[in-house]
């Protein structure tokens, strides 16, 4: 499935932003990748960040907050029988937006602001994004500098075992071997602060 996909990330980042006037990428998943590749590859590339929150909504995206879409959710959209970018895009005050974007043809699907955001949700996402100095495009420029491969997730997170002081990148890259390794990319200068492959 992920030979199937005609649209690149960079591509699609710019036509989810597109949707949203003013907008910021805050995540960027291709859905459908990691169950087809399991089918098709005998080392599955597994996704940690894929697993679903335990509360399922239609779209699979529980949250603004830089968390996984989609990944985990079945949907009778048209990426039912191929691939989908699900991408995350906030307003200047932190409302997020989801846009699905069809990862052949990359027609947008479906654009609409989450409704289950409060409050907090949107200054968490807002502080995230005003401390992020580097785009996610840039972040993933730097993972695929370290490993070649096809982007398929870009998310802004906190950096693990900080406390809210400092948002990374993590991005997910799927090299022809098909093992997947996650970078996190500092988002104000971009250095690789974490490496990780799946080698399942």
């Amino acid at each position: 499935m992920l030979d199937a996909t005609k649209v690149t990330f960079d591509d699609a980042a710019t036509t989810a932003v597109g949707e949203v006037a003013g907008g910021k990428l805050v995540d960027l998943d291709l859905e459908g990748v990691d169950d087809d590749d399991r089918d098709e590859s005998p080392s599955p590339t597994g996704s940690p960040t894929g697993s679903p929150t335990g509360s399922p909504s239609p779209t699979g995206s529980p949250s603004p907050t830089g968390s996984p879409t989609a990944t985990g959710s079945p949907s009778a959209s048209p990426g039912a029988d191929g691939t989908v970018w699900v991408a995350e895009v906030a307003e200047k005050d932190g409302t997020v937006h989801t846009v699905r974007i069809n990862a052949v043809d990359g027609k947008v699907i479906e654009a609409r602001v989450d409704t289950d955001q409060d409050a907090e949700d949107k200054k968490q996402t807002a502080d995230r994004l005003a401390q992020a100095t580097q785009t996610p495009e840039q972040a993933a420029k730097v993972a695929t500098e370290k490993k070649k491969g096809t982007v398929t997730s870009v998310s802004l997170d906190e950096a693990d075992g900080n406390d809210g002081n400092s948002v990374v990148w993590s991005v997910d890259v799927v090299g022809s071997d098909w093992k997947k390794t996650t970078f996190d990319v500092d988002a104000k200068n971009d250095t690789i602060v974490r490496e990780e492959t799946d080698n399942d």
